[in-house]
């Protein structure tokens, strides 16, 4: 294919090369890049396409091939590390009250103490005058009879 044929297949098909990208779910701005790209790499490797009625289709895998790569460099999403201080977490209030106030007294103080506050365990156990496991296995029960009650909404 020489540059002429392939300049003319360009102006026909770099549009829906973007649209054909867009569809993927990225923004139409980076879809133009991604499709820049592959037609850029199309031009590049030109002479290796037997058949030139079939450049559009050729230059889409390219640039399918592209978004993919692009996308496993760099996820949209990232995982929460385990360790992710509580007080960072928006807490929606409203929910957060009407679960608390359907718990028992003692309950509502240490899920308050955790999510609320911030508190660490070792805090909570040191106002609650007792051992960090025991406020765990007590926090625990907090949490599964919080979830029992919103359930039940």
């Amino acid at each position: 294919m020489n540059s002429e044929e392939y300049g003319i297949a360009y102006e026909r098909g770099f549009k829906s090369t973007v649209r054909f990208i867009a569809k993927e779910g990225i923004c139409w701005l980076d879809a133009e890049e991604t499709a820049q790209q592959a037609w850029v790499t199309g031009w590049e490797y030109r002479e290796q396409l037997r058949n030139p009625g079939v450049v559009r289709t050729w230059v889409n895998r390219i640039a399918i091939n592209l978004f993919l790569t692009q996308r496993r460099r760099s996820p949209c999403w990232v995982s929460l590390p385990d360790n992710l201080p509580v007080g960072l977490i928006s807490i929606d209030r409203i929910a957060v009250n009407e679960v608390l106030m359907r718990c028992e007294p003692f309950e509502r103080r240490l899920l308050t103490d955790l999510y609320i506050k911030g508190l660490s365990l070792k805090e909570i156990a040191v106002l609650e005058q007792t051992t960090i496991s025991a406020v765990k296995i007590r926090l625990y029960r907090a949490r599964a009879g919080a979830r029992v009650m919103s359930k039940v909404e």
